[in-house]
């Protein structure tokens, strides 16, 4: 572009893609033109890949008849991806006015063909005085770089696609070098001795440009123009500033016309609008020329590429002649294909030898004197920067009538000239190509609809089959070749033959069983049946029909065999049954006396009440996974064994709706279940011997004062318990009482007081898990309605209470439960209960935790359900209630590595008696001055982590703080290696072995006693207070004991 630019610094094959300021750094031109060329360059790259070149169906360019005319309809066209605008009206554009190609040649009569020429040209104030800014006194701050769109016509022979015709840009080569600067020639004398000239190198932008390329008396005439300015030193005609016409320069007049004129323009004997250029400010005298504006150039020279001579020349004043002496400023050397001229500040070389050249042709080069001296080569065989010019065709007019070109169908040259938006693509806008081999079946479809078109009417007689010959033996086609007679008959009465369609004709009309092959292996044998030896199929070659027969119509459960080392079934390994129909035959005898019994949800009631009411004495029930509920009470005597397994606790639970369930049995086994019982169910094991391992028994209720919730009994004397590895939960859970945090006066919402007033009125949604979530669920609604404001006002309010304990401050005492998975069983109640009882700070932390907690979603109600559950929690106080039960001490065995958070009694045979937290023991007076416990049977708990363990005392046994009598226990019982949570607990024992026990005594103040121990013989060792409380005290009632090792305080009593 002729403008005022410091360099083109825009290279592509850099591939750079965008421009960075950086802070504190001048702003040049050439950023800013590279950063829109890059832009530019990018939307033309990907406009080629996805359109190349054609016009859009809607508002694309046309060429279209007009009477004996041709018009162009306005729109737009691609070329090359360079998108371009034909502007006009609705009534078209005639060829020869068309707005970028002014002075347009004559349309020729006769057969044209017809192509657009798209290229890009630049433009200054000087044609669009807009691009001035009348606030910035006239500066032009920028020129514009214009598409030019110009339908041009040649003869039908002449291709515009061929670049050695009609080249998109020349291929001359250019070599700029800077002259040696120390020196100069006087061209006033040849002869004369080198003089001094000035040395300084400059800073500016060199352009050469082809001005005009013409014919005269048969030659070639080739006309270059050159300027240190780029060209940019233009102005209007008549408006020149002071000295513009002055000094050494080359002038050139010209005016828009003659710039929309580069390029090569085939129409026979047309001279396109050029540029005059003169060596004297003068304006030219025709006032048909170019003379609206005028620009300076450093030189110009016209050669005769025919004769290889100069025909005029000038360069800063200095006439260009080959008679100069060598490297004098000035000379030329002309030879075949190249053209030297020595320039003030350059070296000129162009090679032209077989090259092409088009008007506007240009190189530049940047001359920079912080890093030039003389001899720097700018330029070394430089192809032009510029024009490149875009091409597309638009068509032929031949006798008269408007025609695709060459090489180009109707259908592809439509889809080029009207190509649909992505959006409405259709099949008949692709191009198809017939695949080899398929000669004549699309019937010469052109686009993808056609194709499609003909597929539809394709039928399976248009599809031959080529056979082997011969037939492989008892295939389907051998078979059925047989069935039909020699050779394969034509079946559907079409030429092709054999066709798909006479195929499947025989396929589907002709073939049954007996002409489709299978080959019927040799499986089974007497000793491991299989169905094909069990029907007396033979092995080998054969006929589907013949293998069907045997299975429809004479195949039954003795045909079916079993599979001995895949059995799971106890009753069947071992059996001698081969068949499925011995096998169900063998279970049908035997079904409830073998070892074990699947049982699937929703039938173990039944089996238990059958076996309760039948005479049978063993069974073994293994239920699948799944909830098996027991609806009523259930008493099971008189049996010898009774064992009920799963394959985990988690997996398989029994739940006890109502009533109690007794199982009696002189073995009775649990294993892997879960037992989950309500406020009014409980489980009695009684037995010889009483096993339970991996099992998972829970309660929770609003009672305080159940019984039991697992009570095991001795069905005689020394009878054997082993109780391991199980986990128990037997929690209660009640209103706290009114007030705390959720004081009417401190909530002061009526809905959440309401959704709190319905909780507490039904305390038996910790046992309904169903009930418990529509609860909370109205509570998170009521509290989400609120603002967020009203709940931080709710929270500030109990922040700021003098208490918010229901029934005043109390005493903390705090037992944390392992919140297991198992254990929790889902109910959000459990998890965040507090068992015993919650200071201010604790219940002040809950409420603010759960208040932030729900702000923070917004009130959300399901976002914040968790944080709901831990508010329903503070509403209630909870305890633990006696999970398990050893009726006496005629249960002897060991209590091992079981998890119970509940309380622990030994009954010792006591239906009613004294919980010894209850009483106030100082001294023992009677019988129990030398023997406080009198007892049968051994226990010994294990590894074990219990709430609390306690023995019952008799009535009357403890009168004015002092043990008056004997009381019962068990003959020994040791205490190994167990966690005893909190304080209250108790045994009673006539040797009582504690050893390596963890007291886990929270902080308190005050004496409190962890426990007491009653025997005759004790022995307490290596057992550790975990809280180091030294008021928290260990008493032993015990006329014998020692104590050596422990980190407890213990009281002898």
């Amino acid at each position: 572009m002729k403008t005022q630019i410091s360099r083109d610094s825009h290279r592509p094959d850099r591939h750079y893609s965008s421009v960075r300021l950086q802070q504190g750094r001048m702003i040049v031109d050439a950023d800013w033109n590279e950063l829109a060329d890059i832009g530019r360059q990018r939307l033309d790259d990907a406009l080629d890949d996805a359109v190349r070149s054609g016009a859009p169906r809607d508002a694309g360019v046309r060429l279209f008849l007009s009477g004996s005319g041709l018009r162009l309809s306005p729109g737009r066209l691609y070329a090359d991806g360079v998108p371009a605008v034909l502007d006009g009206t609705a009534s078209g554009v005639l060829l020869t006015a068309q707005p970028d190609y002014p002075n347009a040649p004559p349309l020729p009569g006769g057969d044209l063909r017809i192509y657009a020429d798209v290229w890009e040209r630049s433009v200054s104030a000087l044609e669009d005085p807009e691009l001035m800014d009348p606030g910035l006194h006239g500066a032009d701050t920028a020129s514009r770089g214009r598409t030019m769109l110009q339908v041009k016509w040649a003869d039908p022979a002449f291709d515009p696609l061929d670049p050695a015709v009609n080249p998109p840009l020349g291929t001359a080569r250019l070599s700029l070098s800077l002259r040696t600067l120390a020196t100069s020639d006087d061209p006033c004398d040849p002869c004369a001795a080198q003089v001094a000239v000035d040395e300084r190198v400059g800073n500016y932008l060199f352009r050469v440009e082809v001005h005009a390329l013409a014919l005269s008396g048969g030659d070639t005439l080739l006309t270059l123009k050159w300027s240190r300015d780029n060209g940019a030193e233009a102005y209007a005609t008549g408006a020149t500033p002071a000295g513009f016409g002055q000094g050494d320069w080359v002038w050139e007049y010209f005016d828009a016309a003659s710039e929309m004129q580069l390029g090569l323009h085939p129409s026979a004997g047309f001279q396109p609008r050029r540029g005059i250029l003169s060596e004297s400010f003068t304006l030219p005298a025709s006032a048909t020329d170019p003379q609206a504006f005028v620009r300076q150039w450093d030189g110009y020279a016209t050669i005769n590429l025919t004769t290889a001579t100069l025909v005029a020349g000038r360069d800063r004043g200095v006439a260009l002649s080959n008679g100069l002496a060598d490297g004098a400023h000035g000379r030329i050397d002309l030879a075949a294909g190249s053209f030297t001229a020595q320039l003030e500040l350059m070296v000129l070389t162009l090679d032209t030898a077989g090259a092409t050249l088009l008007p506007g042709d240009h190189w530049l080069a940047a001359v920079r004197e912080a890093v030039m001296a003389g001899g720097d080569v700018l330029l070394s065989d430089a192809l032009p920067d510029g024009v490149r010019h875009h091409f597309v065709e638009l068509g032929q007019r031949i006798g008269g009538a408007l025609v695709p070109p060459p090489g180009l169908g109707d259908d592809a040259f439509s889809r080029q000239m009207h190509f649909p938006p992505l959006t409405d693509l259709h099949a008949a806008d692709v191009g198809f190509t017939e695949p080899p081999g398929c000669a004549g079946l699309y019937a010469g479809a052109a686009n993808v609809q056609d194709a499609l078109a003909r597929i539809c009417q394709i039928g399976a007689e248009d599809v031959g089959v080529t056979l082997p010959e011969p037939l492989p033996p008892n295939t389907v086609a051998s078979l059925l070749a047989a069935q039909l007679g020699a050779g394969w008959p034509d079946l559907d009465g079409q030429p092709r033959t054999p066709s798909v369609q006479d195929m499947l004709q025989a396929l589907l009309l002709q073939a049954n069983g007996a002409a489709l092959p299978y080959t019927v292996p040799p499986c089974g044998d007497a000793t491991t049946p299989s169905v094909r030896s069990l029907l007396g199929v033979a092995a080998g070659p054969g006929q589907v029909g013949t293998v069907l027969d045997a299975l429809l119509c004479q195949l039954t459960g003795a045909q079916l065999p079993l599979d001995p080392g895949s059995l799971t079934c106890p009753e069947l390994i071992g059996s001698g049954e081969t068949t499925v129909q011995g096998g169900l035959d063998f279970l049908c005898r035997t079904r409830l006396s073998s070892c074990a019994v699947t049982v699937p949800v929703g039938a173990l009631e039944g089996l238990l009440q059958d076996f309760a009411a039948n005479t049978q004495q063993d069974l073994w029930l293994c239920l699948m996974p799944g909830l098996h509920t027991i609806s009523a009470a259930i008493t099971i005597a008189g049996k010898r064994s009774l064992r009920i397994s799963a394959a985990a606790a988690g997996a398989s639970t029994v739940r006890l709706v109502s009533g109690v369930m007794t199982l009696e049995a002189s073995e009775l086994g649990l294993e892997g279940i879960g037992v989950s019982c309500t406020s009014s169910t409980r489980l009695v094991l009684r037995g010889n011997r009483i096993v339970a391992n991996r099992c998972l028994f829970t309660r929770s209720s609003s009672n305080a004062n159940l019984a039991p919730m697992v009570r095991l009994e001795a069905l005689a004397s020394n009878a054997n318990l082993i109780w391991r590895d199980n986990a128990m939960r037997d929690t209660w859970h009640r209103d706290a009482g009114s007030g705390g945090v959720f004081d009417p006066g401190l909530v002061a919402n009526p809905g959440v007081i309401a959704a709190i007033d319905n909780i507490r009125a039904t305390p038996t949604l910790v046992e309904d898990d169903v009930l418990y979530g529509q609860l909370a669920g109205e509570l998170a609604n009521a509290i989400g309605a609120m603002s967020g404001n009203e709940r931080l006002a709710w929270r500030n309010a109990v922040r700021d209470a003098p208490s918010v304990t229901p029934g005043g401050p109390v005493m903390a005492l705090r037992a944390p439960l392992v919140t297991d998975a198992l254990l929790g069983g889902g109910r959000p109640i459990l998890d965040n209960a507090t068992f015993g009882v919650r200071t201010d700070n604790e219940i002040r932390a809950d409420f603010t935790s759960a208040i932030d907690g729900i702000n923070a979603v917004g009130g959300d109600s399901a976002a914040s359900a968790a944080d709901v559950d831990i508010l329903i929690a503070l509403l209630f106080e909870s305890g633990y209630n006696v999970a398990l039960n050893l009726a006496s001490n005629q249960l002897s065995g060991n209590l091992t590595d079981n998890h119970i958070d509940a309380e622990l009694m030994l009954m010792n045979g006591l239906d009613t008696g004294l919980d010894p937290q209850t009483v106030t023991i100082g001294d023992r007076n009677g019988t129990a001055t030398t023997a406080p416990v009198s007892g049968s049977g051994h226990l010994g708990l294990t590894g074990n982590r219990i709430q609390r363990l306690w023995a019952r005392l008799p009535n009357g046994s403890v009168a004015n703080s002092s043990l008056g009598q004997t009381v019962p226990g068990y003959a020994s019982l040791t205490l190994s290696g167990n966690q005893l949570v909190g304080y209250g607990h108790s045994a009673c024992a006539e040797v009582l072995t504690v050893t390596g026990n963890r007291l886990i005594d929270t902080a308190t103040t005050g004496s409190q006693t962890i426990g007491r121990l009653f025997c005759n013989r004790g022995a307490l060792t290596a057992n550790v207070s975990a809280a180091g409380n030294s008021a928290a005290v260990l008493a032993v009632i015990a006329p014998a004991a020692t104590f050596p090792g422990n980190l407890v305080t213990i009281n002898r009593i």
